[in-house]
């Protein structure tokens, strides 16, 4: 996976004041979005060095990953600040 957008969210001034809870609930949503990517590709067997076997598997597995990253990103939110998310989640 790409390292850059998490670099550059380690960097990010936005975080000087948030709660740590915030802050890891969003690199879970950084890691969500990445295992997003990824996603069609091992579906479709598109990364070059996997076999179809290997690639269904690690498409599972990542698959996995990415709803523990997209639960844990909802958590932290809820966390944080339960009223956005519920604004968030009903799209009003």
């Amino acid at each position: 996976m790409c390292l850059g957008p998490i670099v550059v969210a380690a960097f990010s001034p936005f975080l000087a004041f948030r709660q740590p809870v915030y802050i890891l609930s969003g690199f879970a949503g950084i890691l969500a979005l990445a295992f997003m990517l990824v996603q069609p590709l091992l579906a479709a067997g598109l990364l070059p060095g996997l076999g179809a076997a290997r690639s269904r598997r690690l498409h599972m597995w990542s698959g996995a990953a990415l709803l523990a990253c997209v639960s844990g990103q909802v958590g932290g939110r809820w966390f944080t600040s339960p009223p956005d998310v519920v604004v968030a989640l009903l799209f009003v």
